[in-house]
């Protein structure tokens, strides 16, 4: 009996999907979503809604994804993963001004783009009330200039290594212990508002940097490149050592 034949199925569905040389599940993951009819799901909201109460995994495969309403994350724990800059995420056609929404805790969203086509004011990922412990990274945000890349509105978020270049930016809204770092798109902003406090802003390239009230407490703003003077009608900011280009 060969190895491969006494690997047991960790899954309870018997599909697989190529990836590389061999044929396995990316990253253990528990659904994945394919355009070509090799995954779980052809649609995003699909796949997501095919996990468990527990959350898990949803990878998606390489293509263009044109779902016909926003993407709804519906349980914690949920992992959104795509490929890269080749899984990319339209929305463009939808009757909504979020492409992807969550409310949910423990998220995370990674390697994939989102395209708001015709910048028609769709914020990229929207983080509700109930979304904390979430990350972003590795993600790519094109053609939203009417609106953000990713909107947070609640507590210990970390969004990192995104290109939000093709968005109005990162707003943290009502939102505590974030924190905003290596970000690229020094033609956007990145606007701290309502309450937030102890956000740490850091190693970003960013147009600009609002504190918008005296509201915000205790929010610290190190190491960026920005492209204007930083705004701060906040108490209590921490400025470290930024570089105005």
């Amino acid at each position: 009996m060969g190895l491969k034949s006494q690997v047991p199925n960790i899954f309870p569905h018997g599909r697989k999907v190529d990836s590389g040389l061999g044929k396995e599940r990316v990253g253990q993951a528990t659904i994945v979503v394919s355009l070509d009819g090799t995954g779980d799901a052809d649609d995003i909201q699909e796949g997501i809604n095919l996990l468990p109460s527990t959350g898990g995994e949803v990878f998606i495969k390489e293509g263009t994804y044109k779902p016909a309403d926003h993407i709804e994350i519906k349980v914690d724990n949920t992992t959104l993963s795509g490929t890269g800059a080749g899984t990319i995420i339209q929305i463009g056609a939808a009757e909504t001004t979020i492409s992807i929404s969550c409310d949910k805790a423990f998220c995370i969203f990674q390697n994939f783009k989102v395209d708001g086509v015709k910048n028609i004011g769709k914020e990229g990922i929207a983080f509700g009330n109930g979304s904390n412990n979430c990350l972003v990274t590795g993600c790519v945000f094109i053609n939203q200039a009417n609106a953000v890349a990713v909107f947070v509105r609640d507590d210990d978020c970390r969004i990192i290594g995104n290109d939000i270049g093709g968005s109005l930016g990162i707003e943290i809204n009502s939102g505590n212990r974030n924190a905003i770092i290596a970000n690229t798109g020094l033609t956007q902003a990145m606007t701290i508002d309502n309450s937030s406090d102890y956000n740490i802003v850091m190693s970003n390239f960013f147009n600009e940097i609002i504190i918008t009230s005296d509201g915000c407490d205790k929010n610290i703003i190190v190491a960026n490149i920005h492209d204007t003077v930083i705004s701060n009608d906040g108490v209590n900011t921490e400025l470290g050592h930024n570089v105005e280009i």
